[in-house]
């Protein structure tokens, strides 16, 4: 059943039935809240999804075949210059913002990377001895973030691990197990081939944004320009590459062309008193980092409104506005992206707000983070830089693999369905009718339909919550003369 249908069903069970759109927008909230605690209240596996995850090895100065990469830094500065730019930074910085920069045997936190790749800033003034060549750095790629809809790990393992020919097929197992840090004092700067173990780490929380003003001027005609209507946005901060919570959302009012036909619609980032919402200038003499340093925006549009009345036709369906603003390139596909220091964006296209771009999923803005032990710095396949109009930048290649359960997207369009079994999609409208006989105070109808719930959960339980193997024994590691072994013949099949 799709978000049309499962209303349906309840308006029938319950009689109730008002073309409002303040009771549908109600009626879709009930909804969505029983679709999210049936699908977060189990393990369940339809509710998994699989992911590769880049390994990225420290980068040195002679990380790069046939190239030697120096740094200027200067004594009391935030800032490193480059003397070429780092082809990981290009392929995308913000997998690398957050990391560590060692420099001369101490470690800062890096703030934020340049767009062309020959900078970076910290977050602490480097004490170092001042020089224009310095070889002695290294960048450390050690926590990795999980994808925005992740809120339990299943799986997350090298499958790329090299098993000796003379042991069973079923070897050592490559799956990487959750240790706790602070119990065995696990080494942070301990590097391997691969991994043995992942730490969570603390998330990482990124500040809810504020809320937008708009200013519409008109333009000469722009082929694949924005048509005359109303629109919706809203945006989020981004740092360290993951996104935070929404804004406040504005509606634009571009519906009345006037002496040109196209609208040019900026969008300001402000504060709740109307203030700018954008970083001071770096200088090379700020010791601290100043307000919003950091801190990107990032912009969405929401899809499920009426652009011709200025009206949502549901819950908001907010989607990426996309960095389409010039020919099509490698990067079109990237969002729409503000560094600190802006303070406003401007859209002209119709395609920055193309059908299908990628949905917001997250809405507390906090990321879960791991850290693999020890940090692997092997790779499977080296790789040189290809030329435009591609520009592709990896050097080396190796991937975890992650398998975990996922947070489901929020149904807001009419077709929008269920991430769960057909058969069970009863299961939310049971659930629904729960809250709103309680609500009404009929006790025998909530407990009636509580009782259906109940049952479909315990029969849901039986066919699709994810069990551990019971007919396998786990693998050990024993003590020789020598050191630590693992025990080939430890992990094996009981019958």
């Amino acid at each position: 059943m799709n978000l049309k249908e499962l209303r349906n069903k309840v308006k029938n069970i319950t009689d109730y039935n008002p073309e409002l759109q303040s009771y549908l927008d109600d009626l879709d909230e009930l909804i969505n809240d029983a679709y999210q605690t049936i699908y977060l209240s189990k393990r369940w596996t339809y509710a998994q999804a699989t992911r590769f995850i880049n390994i990225y090895p420290d980068l040195t100065a002679t990380s790069q075949t046939g190239v030697t990469r120096t740094v200027a830094v200067s004594d009391g500065v935030r800032q490193v210059t480059f003397s070429s730019a780092v082809p990981e930074f290009l392929e995308d910085e913000r997998h690398w913002e957050g990391q560590i920069f060692e420099l001369q045997g101490r470690e800062y936190k890096i703030l934020q990377i340049a767009e062309d790749g020959l900078s970076l800033r910290v977050e602490e003034p480097l004490r170092c001895t001042s020089n224009q060549e310095e070889t002695n750095w290294k960048v450390k790629h050690r926590w990795y973030s999980m994808p925005e809809d992740c809120y339990d790990i299943a799986y997350i393992g090298h499958r790329d691990a090299p098993i000796p020919a003379n042991v069973p097929v079923w070897g050592k197992a490559s799956g990487l197990a959750p240790r706790r840090d602070e119990e065995l004092d696990l080494r942070v700067d301990y590097t391997s081939e691969f991994a043995e173990a992942y730490v969570n780490c603390s998330p990482w929380n990124i500040p809810e944004a504020t809320k937008l003003g708009a200013t519409v001027t008109w333009v000469e005609a722009i082929v694949g320009g924005l048509p005359a209507g109303y629109y919706e946005f809203c945006w989020a901060f981004q740092k360290y590459g993951r996104v935070g919570s929404l804004s406040e959302p504005l509606v634009v009012d571009a519906s009345v062309p006037q002496q040109n036909p196209s609208p040019s619609i900026q969008l300001n980032f402000l504060t709740w008193d109307d203030r700018a919402v954008a970083a001071k200038a770096y200088a090379t003499s700020d010791v601290y980092t100043n307000n919003f340093e950091g801190f990107k925006k990032v912009i969405f549009y929401n899809e499920n409104f009426d652009r011709t009345t200025g009206e949502r036709r549901g819950l908001p369906k907010w989607r990426m506005v996309q960095d389409r603003t010039t020919s099509p390139d490698r990067d079109e596909w990237l969002p729409l992206i503000r560094t600190d220091e802006e303070s406003s964006a401007t859209l002209t296209l119709l395609r920055q707000i193309d059908v299908g771009a990628p949905a917001y999923m997250e809405w507390d803005g906090q990321h879960l983070v791991v850290r693999p032990y020890p940090r692997p710095q092997g790779f499977e396949k080296e790789y040189a830089a290809v030329a435009a109009p591609t520009e592709l930048y990896f050097q080396k290649f190796r991937q975890f693999e992650l398998r975990y359960h996922r947070k489901p997207l929020r149904m807001a369009n009419v077709t929008d369905s269920p991430q769960m079994p057909y058969e069970f999609h009863s299961l939310i409208v049971y659930r629904c009718l729960h809250e709103i006989f309680i609500k009404g105070g009929n006790q025998g109808l909530a407990a009636m339909y509580d009782k259906k719930y109940q049952d479909g959960i315990r029969e849901l339980e039986k066919r699709y919550v994810d069990r551990t193997d019971t007919f396998w024994q786990m693998g050990q590691f024993g003590l020789t003369s020598s050191n630590i072994q693992y025990d080939f013949n430890s992990l094996r099949k009981l019958n």
